[in-house]
């Protein structure tokens, strides 16, 4: 949990409201996340709840797809639900939403047109390309990011690839933040 903290405080400050009124986020001794405001005041950034979605290993088709199918692990607090068969994931409550994931391919013909997507309801809201490498090579992709969400919206994960996907590299972490 400490690492996704650390690697959220960087990407929470892309929330554009959220970053006008923060003057800085850290961590305070007990992991709890502070963010001070302008002015001085600080306040903690409350995780609501939170749920991680791994994949197995998965050929891919040579455009986009959803990874259906995921295992759904480490949940606590306020979670939505996950549907394996489509892939969508739907937002329990109306709020803020941290993505960090993680996104691993190998054996891609075209390493030039492979990537991560984060999508909601068909909107591909966050889009994360992978290095250009192609051919066996190991590619991989961190995936970061926060999106203002609506309960009822479907969140897909979704990678374009050839080759195919590593299971237990590929995976992503949904949580509501306050």
């Amino acid at each position: 949990m400490k690492f996704f903290l650390l690697f959220l405080l960087s990407s929470i400050l892309s929330y554009t409201a959220f970053a006008e009124s923060v003057q800085s986020l850290r961590l305070n001794s007990d992991d709890h996340l502070i963010a001070t405001k302008r002015g001085g005041d600080s306040t903690n950034v409350s995780i609501k709840g939170h749920v991680r979605l791994s994949s197995g290993a998965l050929g891919c088709t040579g455009s986009e797809f959803s990874l259906t199918g995921m295992t759904v692990n480490d949940t606590a607090g306020e979670v939505g639900t996950y549907n394996s068969t489509t892939g969508a994931y739907t937002i329990p409550s109306d709020g803020l939403y941290a993505f960090m994931g993680h996104a691993s391919t190998t054996g891609g013909s075209d390493g030039t047109n492979q990537y991560a997507i984060i999508d909601v309801d068909g909107s591909n809201r966050l889009l994360f390309p992978f290095p250009n490498a192609a051919g066996t090579a190991h590619n991989t992709k961190a995936v970061s990011g926060t999106l203002k969400l609506n309960k009822g919206d479907n969140v897909f994960y979704q990678i374009n690839c050839t080759g195919s996907i590593r299971g237990g590299e590929t995976f992503l972490t949904i949580m509501r933040i306050d």
